[in-house]
């Protein structure tokens, strides 16, 4: 049986998803790519494009944010960042 060529919407969670857990900086692999994988299939249209902007941050500013360094932008202030942001992270987390 044939397969089922994968959608436009398919194909953008799975980029994302990579993206998420290639970023540059294992920190921030541990902490974008474990929200990603475990959210990835969750979130709507405007979740998609609030994690893609995330994503598009330099991973020095992000790390910045992570470790509370600096604050969120208000620009940035969305439901996915919050998400983010709030995950807390223990050494079996380090082990995945």
């Amino acid at each position: 049986m044939k397969q089922q060529p994968e959608t436009a919407e398919q194909l953008r969670r799975k980029k994302l998803l990579w993206r998420a857990n290639h970023r540059g900086m294992k920190e921030l692999d541990l902490v974008i790519g474990s929200f990603a994988r475990d959210n990835i299939n969750m979130l709507d249209n405007k979740g998609l494009d609030d994690l893609e902007t995330i994503l598009g941050i330099a991973d020095p500013v992000m790390l910045d944010m992570v470790n509370r360094k600096t604050a969120v932008p208000d620009e940035l202030d969305n439901e996915v960042m919050r998400q983010i942001m709030s995950k807390r992270f223990t050494t079996k987390d380090y082990n995945k």
